[in-house]
């Protein structure tokens, strides 16, 4: 069970490596760089979110299977 939750953390962190620099270049070529502090506004808004439906998730729900599937959703 531990060795499945890290790897899921992992690819999580993976894809976001990979992803994130791509999609800020393209962001940046596409509009202008005066909405880049907005799109961090929204971005910490979103992670928010999904931080704390993620940790209420794991406190509410004691089957340990809708765990592994929100983290794989996500």
């Amino acid at each position: 069970m531990v060795g499945l939750m890290a790897g899921l953390f992992l690819c999580i962190q993976a894809g976001q490596g990979i992803g994130e620099n791509a999609a800020f270049a393209l962001f940046l070529s596409s509009i202008n760089v005066d909405y880049l502090p907005y799109m961090y506004m929204g971005l910490g808004g979103v992670v928010f979110v999904a931080s704390i439906a993620f940790s209420a998730s794991l406190s509410r729900f004691q089957n340990a299977i809708v765990v592994k599937w929100l983290l794989a959703g996500s």
